[in-house]
């Protein structure tokens, strides 16, 4: 899609432009503040360390998001954020050896002591390769994936957010786009935060391709999307969902179950309406509210099966649809 739709816009503009000015200050001074998280641009990435990382099991302390996939000369900046379960000093030390930071960095004008809160650093990238990291405190632990710039360009990727209120313990919507102009839009801040899951799709119509429907339940604000025209009729013939056009495109699986070479499986699945999410569009408390997830990561999709989500593909291969194979990136 070229622009967000009527109610998206909506939607975000409700969540207050005074939170919306505080947001763009923390877009410009590249830290965390009043719960909202920005990206000031691809050239510039954060890093969060804290207990609200993880959109399937709240409450463990992690670095976010981990792996993060980034450009040689890229900059990151590391920050802490208020924890439920882990309030000790933390820092971020490489582990070759080659930094240790916290309030700047060991040997640069800095120290890398474990401080306990409100302190940042940022950090410029320019070799390509993997650099692991981890807290001296915690042990917990991330990397950080520098690419050439002259690295082929990838296929675009479809961004995953999801939506939270409240002690952000609630999950009340999951939500994947392509587009540019959204995923800047949700960047910016907010209560819509990336859950650091993406997977690759075409945005224009390819051989062998279908669009890929995309709806929203007008009664919870969950979205759905789908590239089976049956599924595509149905929804838009029901008064609770809203179509609001074709979010990109896929292939589907073969009478088999399998996806075309080149290409890879994309899981779909959902909550079976046991989640007790809040209605976005009214920060209401609602039990049972229906949501669906979509990746191509076989762990995560184990981890959703695990906590009790339905699949919704083919029963041989779980293959819901099937997207280009090349390696998700976190850039848009």
């Amino acid at each position: 899609m070229s622009t967000l739709s009527t109610r998206f816009i909506a939607l975000l503009v409700g969540l207050g432009a005074a939170a919306g000015a505080a947001a763009e200050s923390a877009c410009d001074k590249n830290h965390y503040i009043l719960g909202w998280h920005c990206e000031k641009a691809q050239r510039n990435h954060l890093v969060g360390i804290g207990d609200d990382c993880d959109p399937i099991d709240l409450g463990n302390l992690c670095f976010y998001p981990t792996p993060l996939t980034i450009r040689a000369g890229d900059s990151v900046t590391f920050y802490p954020y208020d924890s439920n379960v882990f309030n000790g000093p933390r820092n971020v030390v490489a582990d070759d050896g080659s930094f240790r930071c916290a309030s700047g960095c060991d040997g640069e004008g800095g120290d890398g002591t474990p401080k306990r809160r409100a302190w940042q650093f940022t950090r410029t990238f320019n070799t390509p390769g993997a650099v692991a990291y981890h807290d001296e405190v915690s042990r917990v632990s991330g990397v950080i994936v520098v690419v050439a710039n002259d690295a082929p360009a990838q296929a675009p990727a479809a961004i995953e957010y999801m939506y939270r209120w409240g002690d952000f313990r609630y999950v009340s919507s999951y939500f994947v786009t392509s587009s540019p102009e959204e995923i800047a839009a949700l960047d910016v801040g907010g209560l819509w935060w990336r859950t650091g899951e993406s997977f690759d799709v075409w945005n224009a119509p390819a051989s062998g391709t279908f669009p890929t429907c995309r709806f929203v339940d007008t009664v919870y604000g969950a979205h759905f999307y789908t590239p089976y025209a049956s599924e595509c009729a149905g929804l838009q013939a029901n008064e609770g969902w809203l179509y609001e056009g074709t979010a990109f495109h896929v292939q589907v699986p073969d009478a088999n179950g399998n996806c075309p070479a080149g290409t890879t499986i994309l899981f779909r699945l959902y909550n079976h309406s046991s989640i007790h999410p809040v209605q976005p569009f009214h920060n209401t408390l609602y039990p049972y509210a229906p949501l669906h997830r979509y990746t191509t990561r076989v762990e995560l999709f184990e981890q959703m099966r695990a906590r009790g989500w339905v699949v919704e593909g083919d029963s041989r291969t779980f293959a819901f649809a099937c997207v280009p194979s090349l390696a998700a990136t976190s850039m848009p």
